[in-house]
Order: C-alpha cells, then structure tokens, then sequence
C-alpha cells in the first residue's frame, strides 16, 4: 500500500517533511515537536492533538529519578536513540495515568515504562530479545531496591512471560499500543526517516496500526483510543491510495 499527497499543498507538504524528522532529532516533548512544524494550521491542528495524547510525566520518588538517568544513559550511546527516549517517555505518561485504574503504584508503573523497550537499540545492533534484555537490565537494576517478589513481577512483564490478565501486563500493554496511532503514533513513524520520499511506507504503516490496534483494558485507555482512532482516520483520509477504489483511502 503507498500513499500521496490528495492535494499536494504547501501546508500538508510542509507538515510532511516536519514529521519525516529522521530517528536523531531530540524530540522529546510535544513543544519540541511545535517548535520544529511552525504555525501552519494543520501543524496546529496536529500539536494540539498532541497535546491531548502526550501525558505529564511525574517522576514519583528519588529511586525512580535515578532509574530515569540510568536508562537514558543506556540508550545514549546507540545511534537513534532519541525516537526510542521519546517513545519511552510517552508509555511511561500514559502508563501513570492508567496506573489508578489498574491498582498499580505509580513508582511500578513508571519503572515499567522506563524499561520496556530499554533492550530494544541492543536487539537491533546485537541481536536477542530486547523484552528479555530489557528484563535483565532491570533486574540488575532493581534488585537492591525491591524485594525479590516485586523484582520478579516488574521483570516478568517486561519480559513478557506474565499472564496476559496480570494487571500489570495490561498496563504496559494499553500504554505501548497508544504510542502507534494518534498524532504520537503519526509522528513516531513518519519520524524513522528523514525526508518525504519516506512518507508512503510510513502512512501505509500507519494504516496497519490503525486496523490492527488491539482492545484496551482500562476506561482512561480506552477513552485515549477513541480520541487517537478518530485523529488517525482523519489524518490518513487527507491521502489517497493509487489502486484503491474511488482513489480515496
């Protein structure tokens, strides 16, 4: 599936080659993100979505602070490593804000989505599984902080070998899954690349995301999914799918 432009304006060419940043750029906040698409109206359109998707992140203690330094530092020396800080401070967000209706401390909950994908830049350049580098950086990490209990819940999951009705796993599962549709998903895959000739691969991504978004398991998840789904929808119906019937996605 490739996608072009319906009307190839210069406001959505622009917002195009605004998204298409490439994996380097430190995008970390949606005011980064303001600050590199501009003013037009369509890039205001898609700041202020942002805006809504993008949640505070709270560090809630000291221990959590420091876990926050560490895995920043793990990553720093991958090339790319800003798209996936970026994708990691976002699932740790959301993942406060569902941590209330999942029953789960906010310091657990944080400590999830700092090391969900921290193995990720190690699985690309090394090989392995980045769920279960991602486990045993964590281990190493918490086990002097956490009783062996808590330790080995928190590693399960981002391991994933919990039980999928683990309270846990469905947080970090609804927290992850957010970040592909929406402005944020948008953004995070036009953003693999530099340059608009990147563009259709990515919105063909998109689309995929889009069809197979899974159900979430809590209302703030599921109330962030329909709001994402709709802005998605919109934003795709701006192109077109040569071959597609009509012409219109």
């Amino acid at each position: 599936m490739k996608y072009v432009p319906v009307l190839a304006s210069a406001e959505l060419l622009h917002l195009l080659d605004g998204l298409t940043a490439g994996v380097t750029q430190p995008l970390f906040s949606a005011d980064d993100w303001a600050l590199r698409l501009g003013d037009d109206p369509g890039a205001q359109q898609f700041i202020n979505q942002m805006r809504q998707e993008w949640l505070p992140l709270t560090v809630p203690d000291e221990f959590c602070q420091q876990m926050m330094d560490f895995a920043r530092g793990y990553l720093e020396p991958f090339a790319g490593w800003p798209h996936l800080w970026a994708h990691t401070l976002r699932v740790t967000g959301t993942a406060l804000a569902l941590a209330p209706e999942a029953g789960i401390e906010p310091a657990h909950a944080f400590l999830l989505g700092m090391f969900h994908d921290v193995g990720k830049l190690d699985e690309l350049h090394n090989g392995g599984s980045h769920e279960q580098i991602g486990a045993d950086v964590a281990r190493e990490q918490l086990h002097t902080h956490f009783n062996r209990q808590i330790v080995t819940l928190l590693t399960n999951v981002i391991a994933k070998k919990s039980s999928p009705l683990n309270p846990y796993t469905r947080l970090i599962h609804d927290a992850d899954k957010l970040d592909k549709i929406g402005a944020t998903g948008i953004a995070r895959r036009l953003s693999t690349s530099s340059g608009t000739q990147f563009a259709a691969l990515a919105l063909s991504r998109v689309e995929e995301d889009l069809h197979d978004f899974p159900d979430m398991h809590f209302p703030t998840s599921q109330r962030l999914a329909e709001g994402k789904r709709a802005f998605t929808e919109m934003f795709l119906a701006q192109f077109i799918r040569p071959g597609a019937a009509d012409g219109l996605v």
